[in-house]
Parts: structure tokens; sequence; C-alpha cells
């Protein structure tokens, strides 16, 4: 799934797709792929294959990472 982050673009997580993806992975340990990979830039790449328990436990970082 393809995912915008325009909204969060200079505001501190990065400039680019592949700086908050960055950031992800180091503050939140959240793996997420750049859209320019896909040719979507300023979007993040999410794969959601995965027990509903690890899934809740993603979606409570996300929240974190952008309060």
């Amino acid at each position: 799934m393809l995912v915008s982050v325009e909204e969060l673009l200079n505001k501190g997580y990065g400039n680019s797709s592949e700086e908050i993806a960055k950031f992800l992975l180091e503050k939140y340990y959240l793996a997420t792929v750049p859209g320019e990979a896909f040719g979507a830039s300023n979007h993040l790449r999410l794969s959601y294959a995965d027990s509903m328990e690890n899934l809740q436990k993603a979606i409570e970082r996300f929240n974190k990472a952008f309060k």
C-alpha cells in the first residue's frame, strides 16, 4: 500500500519520503520503502502482511512518531 506523506514534509520528519522512511526506521524501528522506488514521490510503501498483534504494535509506533 502506498500512503502519502506530503503533509509531513518539512515538518521535522524529513524533506523527502526517503528521509521520512529513514526517520521511521532509526527512531521507531518501522521499516517502510520510499515511494520514489515506485515512481510515487512523497509516498511511502507499507506492507501489512503480518500478525494482527504486530500490526497493532506498528500502528502504535506510527502514532507516537507523528503525534
